[in-house]
């Protein structure tokens, strides 16, 4: 069972960064610019819990990171099974082409924490950029022994369109 549980987060985390690569062109925060402004983040009632709010409140830190275009901070808030696997600068390359929205956020809404065992979680997180634009991604979170609540992955989810 172990086996599988470690096969299924490698596969997000992989999966995560096997993404399309967005353009810089259509990327619309230059990765140039600093946010001058500090990010609102709200929680929905799952994710106010103390429990859960302690892996929040690391995803809210890598997002101030990226803000600040500090990727090396940023990464080290990255579990140590991710970052022995990928370097920073294919972090740095994935965020910038595939994530660039967090490097000029505005906000970020928590909702759908969930932790599992105490061992890993996940947290659908909504981000609006300084021009109004929404995503929603679904964190991956894993508890190290040594470092505590680390993103182990990141997945932007389907937009959601009308049907009418």
């Amino acid at each position: 069972m172990k086996h599988i549980f470690c096969y299924v987060l490698a596969a997000t985390i992989l999966g995560g960064c096997s993404q399309p690569m967005a353009s810089m062109a259509e990327a619309k925060t230059p990765a140039t610019e600093v946010a001058t402004y500090d990010l609102e983040t709200s929680f929905s009632g799952d994710c106010s819990s103390y429990g859960n709010q302690k892996f929040a409140e690391v995803i809210a830190s890598q997002i101030e990171d990226l803000r600040a275009l500090n990727f090396e901070k940023a990464y080290l808030w990255a579990a140590p099974e991710f970052r022995n696997s990928n370097s920073l600068e294919a972090f740095t390359t994935v965020v910038v082409s595939n994530y660039s929205i967090l490097l000029g956020a505005r906000s970020a809404y928590f909702s759908n924490c969930t932790i599992y065992q105490d061992l890993w979680g996940e947290a659908l997180v909504t981000v609006q950029s300084s021009e109004g634009q929404l995503r929603t991604y679904n964190y991956r979170m894993l508890n190290s022994q040594e470092e505590g609540w680390r993103v182990f992955g990141v997945y932007e989810e389907p937009e959601i369109r009308s049907l009418s």
